[in-house]
């Protein structure tokens, strides 16, 4: 999934207007990455910044954390 839009900043006296590109990512892909990079996913843990716990992802949230080790 790819979100394309225009944010605008503000800036010491002006307005900046930003074009953003984010790539999202299913927790299927992260793990199908860090296996090609060699490491076995252990957990995925959903959250929002400042909102941080060990448990399952939830369909609002907008952050995933991973805990992987070297195979």
């Amino acid at each position: 999934m790819i979100e394309h839009y225009w944010d605008e900043l503000d800036v010491p006296g002006s307005k900046l207007q930003m074009e953003v590109k984010e790539r999202r990512y299913y927790p299927i892909e992260l793990k199908q990455m860090f296996a090609r990079a060699g490491m076995a996913v252990g957990q995925i843990w959903g959250g929002t910044a400042g909102n941080w716990k060990r448990q399952s992802i939830h369909l609002d949230e907008i952050e995933i954390m991973l805990s992987a080790r070297k195979e």
